[in-house]
């Protein structure tokens, strides 16, 4: 039998029907005015099975001129950037991107670094070995080669920018 939600929350009790009660303390109240906050409601784990082979139509057309029975659609999907790889071969690599991206985005999250059980112990069991709080990728490792990547690509943006700027501006 399950029990409501509520009654397993922690109770601060404090005596106030007979003469010689005392008050409680002023923790014992904060905790009990913390405990009342809102908390966010932990998600499932495998959350992320549910966005596999899920697909963004883009029109060819003009966006606010697009007549439904006659439009043509590019076809887009989430995938892996680079070398992340995905956690386990029980999700694809569209379950993995929507967990990055969501890791990634939420507020609550001090960063995304991946799973850090080994490949054999998530192959195993993944429910038992996975941490819910990090995407459902293998741990994330950024080498200088990447950096010195990025850098050259925004210098190029930024040279073709200006390009654009003097042609235009």
């Amino acid at each position: 039998r399950k029990t409501v939600s509520i009654f397993k929350q922690p109770v601060t009790l404090v005596h106030t029907s007979s003469r010689d009660s005392k008050k409680g303390t002023e923790q014992q109240l904060k905790r009990g005015l913390m405990s009342n906050r809102p908390q966010e409601k932990p998600a499932p784990v495998m959350w992320a099975k549910a966005l596999e082979n899920v697909q963004a139509l883009i029109p060819t057309a003009v966006a606010d001129k697009v007549d439904v029975n006659n439009t043509e659609y590019l076809t887009e999907s989430l995938h892996l950037a680079g070398r992340l790889e995905r956690a386990s071969a029980v999700l694809n690599e569209q379950a993995a991107a929507a967990s990055l991206f969501t890791s990634i985005h939420n507020p609550n999250q001090s960063g995304a670094f991946g799973q850090s059980a080994d490949k054999e112990k998530l192959e195993s069991n993944l429910l038992l070995n996975v941490n819910p709080e990090q995407p459902l990728l293998r741990p994330i490792s950024v080498i200088p080669e990447d950096v010195t990547a990025q850098e050259r690509r925004v210098l190029d943006a930024r040279k073709r920018l200006q390009e654009v700027m003097k042609h235009f501006g």
